[in-house]
């Protein structure tokens, strides 16, 4: 057979099998999203075969038939086409899992959000735990501030050291 009628015989039968798909989709769920995707198909199938690009797809199962002639298949090669399989097996499977509603993506961030409160929490009720521990039996002085530092902070009130300005503006913003 020539490549001109390999390639007509390919079209015509990937066009079918569109069609059929589409027909069958529409009669189940009488969606105008299956309508339109099958159309879709058999348009770039027609396409591909005004443009010639069919001739270079056939061009290249070709280059992949004479590959698999020429190539020794050892060890290395059948575990790349095993795992290779395996891919497209697990992407198929993957289209068969429902997607999920807007109302459970919502409650979804909304725990996964819990979660790392809690988490941060927890995290900051370690880190507060362990400055107590390592914290010295005497607070030392704090160094003489300079008279910048000294004057009024917010509401009138007059820090006596940094320390106490920082856990000020903490306390401010709801920070313990």
């Amino acid at each position: 057979m020539s490549d001109t009628v390999i390639i007509s015989l390919i079209s015509i039968g990937l066009g079918i099998v569109a069609a059929v798909w589409t027909l069958i989709m529409w009669n189940s769920k009488q969606s105008p999203r299956h309508l339109a995707r099958g159309v879709g198909i058999i348009l770039v199938i027609v396409g591909a075969l005004v443009t010639g690009l069919t001739d270079l797809l056939l061009q290249g199962v070709r280059g992949v038939i004479d590959w698999v002639r020429h190539k020794p298949m050892d060890t290395a090669t059948w575990v790349g086409i095993a795992v290779g399989v395996l891919g497209l097996i697990v992407y198929l499977i993957g289209g068969f899992i429902k997607a999920p509603t807007r109302e459970e993506v919502i409650q979804r961030q909304a725990t996964r959000a819990a979660k790392d409160r809690q988490r941060l929490a927890g995290q900051a009720a370690k880190s507060r735990q362990q400055q107590a521990k390592n914290a010295p039996a005497k607070p030392q002085q704090p160094p003489p501030l300079p008279a910048a530092s000294q004057q009024a902070g917010p509401a009138g009130s007059t820090p006596a050291s940094a320390d106490d300005e920082v856990a000020n503006i903490l306390k401010k913003h709801g920070i313990e």
